[in-house]
């Protein structure tokens, strides 16, 4: 009994032993799989090493770090998850097993490793190696953190860095190159304004003063003061003022003032400010800039010299302005707008806008009727021509405000686009009355002239006739007489006189209807053959008669070879070398008069032949001085096989014979 009641219990307590055997072993495994939950559920890439190199757990992270499906296949393909090299240039297997080893002797190492999926993208990642026990061995924990966003974020940073630096460096340059200083202060509630307060001023705003650094320009708002226009003192701080201690906010402070650079000349600057002010409105700190704007002053003032100038001229030539924005589907309408200047509201006695509207019609209603549709033909076709090549240029006549019409040219150009279309036309007006009162009253002059030139012309043909009439009958006498041999020496001498005389006053008289043939612009070359010996001979013996007493010689040199007949007008070459010796004569008291003939031929194209008559005059025969002229006329000389008209060589015989010209 005693040996079964032991019996039992000792099967009772192997039982309980075997029941709690069984509970921890449950419990290891209930642990077990807490661990591989947790393991699994946490963010990082974990696995695990042995001291063989192998790699003998993951967790599912692993796995999704690089878009695989089972932990399975990273612990197969684990070295494939790495490129050969590193970014350093060390071979990544032997780099991984190298930090492994250095894991298992230093207890902990961490670093940055270049990962990979299997199609080749980096997965940059922080590893961190931690020794570990694991059933009295050592293994190696490693955790993989995914640095991919991590870098994309410092790469973004890395970019706004460099962006933001060179936005900087561009503002500096803009800043630079647009003459700008900033200035920035924080704001004394007590004395907002003082001389001595501190302000930071940039050294761009020093070097457009002329001063190089804080030294020669100190932080204090009296350094502005210092350089401020004796005229701008006032204004500027009650300007300054005025912006602070308006709470709202409201008053701007932008103004412009003239201070003195160190070479003491001044400069014009435009000053602004904002303020940044706490929640009742007073004012904290204050910052803004200054613009340099001494050469835009300076373009406007010239520009307004030259507006001037230009408005002055505008005045004193009597010329109005237009301006017209062009309405593409109508643009000759009355009622479109157009900007007339007063100075052609004055032209027409008007006042203003007012008394003149600033429309198209305006001018219409006023133009003379007969010009209304020549004046709009004219500008719809410089509109309408989209090559610009047709002028605006026309003249019209505008009523007045009294009443009284005047007349006007008026002037255009068309600014257009890229197709030729008409944008805006814009041009000038002349008032050209008076020019045209004096071209009106020189046209009653030239036509009273020439009412006068033909009564006198008609005159001199009159009296030319009645004088020549008697004259050839004297003339006539006087050749008869002379063909008498009997006749005695005296009178001989004394009719040869009078038929020398009576040739020298019929020249006369046909070199005052030559004059007036000039004139009235009739006069013609009469082309016909003629001797040149005869020529000379009748105008030396002519001239020679009017020596008279003094004491002067005549030589007469014809050139060898010299050609016997020519063609040309020879009653005008005989006017002119009769001119030319009777001056020789007239004007010499001593000395002697050469007249000297030569020819020349010339080929040109055309069988050319010309004179020419040299007179010299020697003042004494001691005396060197000459005056020398040239007669110069050249004639084409026709063909043989051309036959002359019978009516050019018998002009001038009619002409001396009635003292008219023929009409032919």
């Amino acid at each position: 009994m005693t040996e079964l009641t032991k019996t039992n219990e000792d099967l009772c307590k192997n039982d309980i032993l075997a029941h709690a055997k069984q509970m921890e072993i449950e419990k290891v495994h209930e642990t077990d799989d807490l661990l591989q939950v947790l393991l699994d559920a946490t963010p990082l890439g974990v696995h695990i090493w042995d001291k063989n190199g192998h790699v003998v757990d993951c967790n599912q992270a692993s796995a999704v770090l690089f878009n695989l499906s089972c932990k399975q296949e990273f612990l197969k393909r684990f070295f494939e998850f790495s490129p050969e090299f590193q970014p350093d240039g060390s071979p990544s297997k032997e780099a991984a097993v190298q930090h492994v080893q250095k894991a298992f002797h230093e207890g902990y190492l961490r670093f940055e490793w270049m990962h990979c999926t299997l199609d080749g993208k980096p997965v940059p990642c922080e590893v961190t190696l931690v020794r570990v026990v694991y059933k009295n061995d050592h293994l190696v924990a490693v955790y993989i953190r995914d640095l991919r966003e991590q870098k994309q974020r410092e790469m973004e940073l890395v970019r706004a860095h460099e962006q933001n630096a060179l936005q900087l460096a561009k503002l500096n340059l803009v800043i630079k190159a647009a003459k700008i200083g900033l200035w920035d202060m924080n704001v004394r509630a007590d004395d907002p304004v003082n001389p001595v307060n501190p302000i930071m001023w940039s050294d761009e705003f020093r070097h457009l003063l002329g001063f190089s650094n804080e030294h020669d320009f100190p932080n204090v708002i009296s350094s502005l003061h210092d350089c401020m226009h004796p005229d701008d003192l006032l204004r500027v701080p009650v300007a300054f003022t005025k912006h602070l201690f308006d709470t709202t906010g409201k008053t701007p402070y932008d103004i412009e003032y003239r201070l003195k650079r160190k070479n003491g000349k001044y400069a014009y600057f435009h000053a602004t400010g904002e303020t940044v002010r706490d929640k009742n409105g007073n004012p904290l700190r204050v910052a803004g800039a200054l613009m340099d704007i001494t050469d835009i002053k300076n373009t406007l003032r010239n520009n307004e010299i030259q507006l001037t100038k230009m408005n002055l001229m505008i005045k004193g030539s009597g010329m109005g302005l237009w301006d017209m924005e062009v309405v593409q589907d109508d643009p000759v309408n009355r009622n479109n707008v157009f900007m007339w200047s007063d100075d052609l509201r004055h032209m027409l006695g008007f006042t203003d806008e007012n008394d003149f509207p600033n429309v198209l019609g305006s001018l219409l209603d006023r133009l003379h009727p007969d010009d209304r549709k020549e004046l709009r033909k004219a500008f719809m076709k410089h509109l309408m021509d989209k090559a610009g090549k047709t002028p605006f240029i026309t003249e019209h006549r505008v009523m007045k405000k009294n009443g009284e019409y005047v007349y006007l040219r008026t002037t255009g150009e068309t600014i257009r686009d890229k197709d030729g279309n008409a944008l805006h036309v814009a041009g000038a007006i002349l008032d050209i009355t008076e020019m045209k009162n004096l071209i009106n009253e020189a046209e009653q002059q030239r036509l009273a002239a020439d009412a006068a030139n033909k009564a006198k012309s008609a005159f001199l043909s009159m009296m030319s006739h009645e004088i020549r009439t008697p004259m050839n009958a004297i003339l006539g006498i006087a050749d008869i007489q002379l063909q008498d041999e009997s006749c005695d020496h005296n009178v001989r001498d004394i009719l040869e006189k009078i038929h020398a005389s009576g040739d020298v006053l019929l020249g006369i008289i046909n070199d005052i209807l030559d004059f007036s043939k000039i004139e009235a612009g009739k006069l013609e070359l009469v082309i016909a053959p003629y001797q040149i010996a005869s020529l000379v001979s009748d105008a030396a013996l002519l001239n020679m008669m009017r020596i008279c007493s003094k004491p002067i010689q005549f030589e007469l040199c014809v050139a060898e070879g010299m050609p016997a007949n020519f063609l040309g007008d020879e009653l005008r070459i005989k006017q002119i070398l009769n001119n030319v010796l009777s001056n020789a004569f007239k004007y010499t008291e001593e000395g002697t008069v050469k007249l000297s003939v030569t020819a020349e031929s010339v080929q040109n194209g055309k069988n050319t032949r010309h004179a020419e008559f040299y007179r010299k005059r020697y003042w004494t025969r001691n005396d060197p001085r000459t005056d020398r002229q040239i007669v110069r006329r050249i004639y084409p000389i026709q063909h043989d096989n051309q036959p002359l008209d019978r009516r050019d060589r018998t002009r001038h015989e009619h002409h001396a014979k009635t003292g008219t010209l023929d009409g032919r």
